[in-house]
């Protein structure tokens, strides 16, 4: 255990010193447009930024708590055949993982200066939204690393939005 978090600490210097290398690197005021999507100023949900956030967020750890005390009430019982406890414990698993990664993304990326940003992380999909207008190359580049490695999924599956929405 103490291996893994000295582990995760190294990864992640590293994934900061690369995101910094690539801000560096590139023009700062030039805006990407791959893979960052504009949403649609329309779209908002809520006069209040913090308002919004807030309330996603705690809708999103409520839902969580609640299903997590479902399956282990299920698991608890012992009226469940074998196959489906093996069902149960992966969900239970991908929940875990799902909510580790998304707190983790949006609390380095918060603490990095993007905020307000929400992350979802689900298995085969990560969706990091921004409420900014724009993103650097380098920005960009920081966000899809940090994402791949907190979920282990490829580039492919990671989607960065940005708008005023938030």
């Amino acid at each position: 255990m103490k291996k893994r978090i000295i582990l995760t600490g190294i990864l992640l210097g590293v994934f900061l010193a690369v995101g910094f290398h690539f801000t560096a690197s590139y023009n700062t005021q030039m805006p990407i447009t791959l893979p960052v999507e504009r949403i649609s100023p329309h779209v908002t949900l809520s006069p209040s930024p913090v308002f919004s956030i807030t309330a996603y967020l705690e809708k999103r750890e409520l839902t969580r708590a609640e299903d997590i005390k479902i399956l282990q009430d299920l698991l608890d019982s012992g009226n469940v055949e074998p196959p489906l406890l093996s069902d149960i414990a992966l969900q239970l698993s991908q929940i875990t993982k799902a909510r580790e990664a998304e707190l983790a993304i949006e609390g380095i990326l918060t603490s990095s200066g993007f905020f307000p940003c929400l992350v979802a992380a689900a298995p085969g999909s990560v969706t990091v939204i921004l409420g900014r207008e724009n993103l650097t190359r380098g920005e960009a580049a920081l966000i899809m690393t940090l994402c791949e490695k907190h979920t282990d999924e490829p580039l492919d599956n990671i989607k960065i939005m940005t708008g005023d929405m938030l």
